[in-house]
């Protein structure tokens, strides 16, 4: 039977995270691939995931990519047309949770689900409007169609790690689609402890930096710049590596430069909508879909009901 939806797991040294991730999937309901991409593993990975998961796919690449060039290389491997994207220290912990995202799909212009999460060693956040857009997805929980991925080029490999959800989801809906909360029960985001806070604060506050000259109007570049290098100075002297910050952002700044010739701001429309949708933390589907048609009625929806597979079969 030809897989419903694909999961795609990028991971490097965590088999013992990844080993819970994988059990959880392959406890879903429906038809499930499964691909796990290797980013460079020096704990033979591979090996393991082979040999106790024999109907997992493996990609193995000897030099590390990076995760936002490992997730632009494994997201277009997946089989199905719906690409599910999780970390290696995630669990689903009901086994409806891919076909409840899959059904979320009942539109032709939603373009990615953010399915619901929690992270165990955070306080929790408020439960998200399943009938609401948001801003954007988190790269450990989000569903992608595979198709509208490739057509935008997947995410922006200058960023390295670190903001790419939000800027693919900008160019997204300036592509006439919008980011849709999830319906299903939330997947357990068991944080792994081998983090590096100093390069999330590095790379988070250079990340920002670079959306912003490649993605926003003119109008709004200094100040939105400005607003962000102070918010992440912030955030990170909380976490105790204000330093890092700082180095990202001469290193954010550095290249900016380098990359201004590449810069496509968005329409003024679609930053505006953004902003409100950031600002607000959602807002109804209808009403996103109001603005975005009235700017870019190319992309009419439609009700689609449930995704069709390949052999044309549909999955309730």
């Amino acid at each position: 039977m030809f897989p419903s939806i694909s999961v795609v797991i990028t991971t490097k040294n965590r088999f013992s995270e990844l080993r819970r991730a994988l059990e959880s999937v392959l406890k879903q309901d429906i038809p499930v691939d499964i691909l796990v991409f290797d980013d460079g593993s020096t704990d033979g990975t591979s090996k393991l995931v082979a040999d106790a998961f024999p109907t997992v796919r493996v990609h193995r690449v000897e030099r590390s990519l990076g995760i936002v060039n490992a997730r632009n290389a494994a997201i277009p491997m997946g089989k199905a047309d719906i690409v599910v994207t999780i970390d290696d220290d995630c669990i689903l912990p009901e086994a409806d949770i891919l076909r409840r995202t899959l059904q979320d799909f009942d539109s032709s212009d939603i373009g990615a689900v953010a399915i619901p999460f929690v992270t165990p060693r955070l306080p929790p956040t408020p439960a998200g409007d399943p009938t609401s857009a948001v801003a954007h997805f988190t790269g450990c929980a989000n569903a992608i169609r595979k198709d509208l991925f490739n057509k935008l080029r997947g995410y922006q490999s200058v960023l390295v790690r670190q903001g790419e959800e939000y800027d693919f989801c900008l160019r997204m809906l300036a592509a006439g689609y919008f980011t849709r909360h999830g319906s299903s029960s939330p997947i357990i985001h068991d944080e792994s402890v081998i983090r590096n806070m100093s390069h999330q604060c590095f790379h988070g506050t250079r990340s920002s930096i670079l959306i912003n000259v490649l993605d926003i109007p003119l109008i709004y570049l200094v100040p939105q710049t400005a607003s962000n290098i102070v918010r992440h100075m912030i955030s990170s002297s909380s976490v105790g590596c204000p330093g890092s910050a700082m180095r990202g952002v001469f290193s954010g700044i550095r290249a900016a430069t380098k990359e201004w010739r590449n810069r496509k701001p968005v329409p003024m429309w679609a930053f505006r909508l953004m902003r409100r949708l950031r600002t607000r933390g959602s807002l109804p589907i209808a009403e996103v879909r109001e603005i975005i048609l009235r700017n870019h009625p190319v992309n009419e929806p439609h009700s689609r009901g449930a995704l069709q597979s390949k052999s044309g079969s549909a999955y309730e």
